[in-house]
């Protein structure tokens, strides 16, 4: 694939144990590849999101570089993003408009239909004061299907363990794509 642009609107729709069952957050985000697949021994790209959470009413912006490295068959991808919030911060709440996270995944390509790897998500927070707030790593497992007519569908499945006191126990991630071009 040579160096391009992809576009995706995304809607989350998260379930918690009590809460009622609804849409949460639209997003819009773009992703510049900013070399060619394979070229060099690292590619490189460029993710930007506008995101907007109907429950707390509030607007995002998300910037950052993105990374991914082959090799046999092994995949490793690393994603660093500053997050602003857009809207101004309620009266009465504390915290910083930005946040810096990350996530990184390694996979194994065994076969398309099953790719078994690891998955991490984490957060830095405030870029002007980093320090571990979110830390969760866990089995992941990966799968691509073909549908023809330029059409896939792609998921990625996760059981991810908290390991800093601000991050849950355990999440389970579930991530369902449908492509077409």
């Amino acid at each position: 694939m040579a160096p391009g642009w992809a576009m995706e609107l995304s809607v989350e729709h998260p379930r918690s144990p009590g809460n009622a069952d609804r849409v949460e957050e639209i997003e819009w985000e773009n992703i510049f590849q900013l070399t060619e697949h394979g070229e060099h021994w690292l590619d490189v790209g460029i993710f930007n999101e506008i995101a907007h959470n109907r429950l707390a009413h509030k607007n995002f912006f998300a910037n950052g570089p993105l990374f991914q490295q082959e090799s046999g068959r092994s995949q490793t991808n690393l994603n660093l993003l500053w997050t602003r919030q857009l809207n101004a911060m309620p009266k009465g709440e504390s915290g910083s408009r930005n946040e810096l996270s990350y996530a990184a995944q390694w996979k194994w390509n065994l076969h398309p239909a099953f790719q078994p790897g690891v998955q991490a998500f984490g957060s830095l927070g405030d870029p002007a004061h980093l320090r571990s707030q979110e830390l969760k790593v866990g089995p992941a497992f990966f799968d691509s299907t073909s549908l023809g007519n330029g059409k896939k569908l792609k998921y990625n499945a996760a059981l991810l363990g908290g390991l800093t006191n601000e991050t849950p126990n355990a999440t389970v991630r579930f991530q369902l794509e449908f492509e077409f071009f």
